[in-house]
């Protein structure tokens, strides 16, 4: 399980740097559409480009995640045989729900719960939004037009409102229910985070305001 816990890193990693830059070249084709150094055409013609190549990169980061979920199965199935009652509090521990709560003020909506993640659009002040705690001091986010993304804790009224943060735990070494906790918290990281990507790329890669170039 230890290794599972490494190869997820990896492959959790590789997948967060490769969509950061399709969405940083999202941007860059708007602002040199914005800027007039390429017209609306050609950056039409780019952004269908790289949404088909996105496209065919979320799909195999989404045959992945199948093959993560296939033997997240297998290992919950044989975690519970060896400690039985762990899976369970460990899944518990992420059912986070959503709640209705409206962010103090405008902020940026981002692609993942980090500060260095792109903007993928923005939530206005005291815009009432469903969120949920996730990590990194951030909360996912839906907006009233079903567009998710996160949000700095800080821009709500009270954290408390938001519920538990979703931690993911390290995991000690030969201690299975550790182990288990903490392969399931990236497992379930890794498939959020390619749901997310398949969202941004079902809208288009229209990340950024507008509603297109042209």
């Amino acid at each position: 399980m230890e290794r599972e816990n490494l190869e997820l890193d990896r492959a959790q990693l590789a997948f967060d740097l490769l969509m950061d830059c399709r969405v940083r070249q999202v941007l860059a084709i708007r602002a040199v559409v914005a800027n007039g150094s390429l017209d609306a055409a050609g950056g039409d013609a780019q952004m269908v480009r790289l949404r088909d190549r996105t496209q065919r990169e979320v799909a195999m980061a989404q045959s992945v995640r199948e093959n993560v979920s296939k033997r997240g199965a297998e290992f919950d199935a044989a975690v519970e045989g060896v400690a039985p009652g762990a899976t369970k509090a460990a899944l518990a521990a992420r059912n986070v729900p959503f709640r209705e709560v409206r962010v103090n003020r405008a902020t940026p909506l981002r692609l993942r719960p980090d500060a260095a993640s792109p903007e993928i659009g923005g939530v206005e002040a005291r815009q009432a939004v469903r969120a949920r705690a996730s990590s990194n001091g951030f909360a996912l986010v839906e907006t009233a037009a079903g567009q998710q993304g996160y949000v700095a804790v800080d821009a709500f009224p009270s954290r408390r409102a938001l519920g538990t943060p979703r931690v993911t735990p390290a995991g000690v070494s030969g201690d299975v229910r550790s182990l288990a906790a903490s392969y399931i918290a990236r497992r379930d990281n890794f498939v959020e985070s390619v749901a997310q990507a398949q969202a941004a790329v079902e809208a288009g890669l229209e990340m950024a305001a507008g509603q297109g170039l042209s």
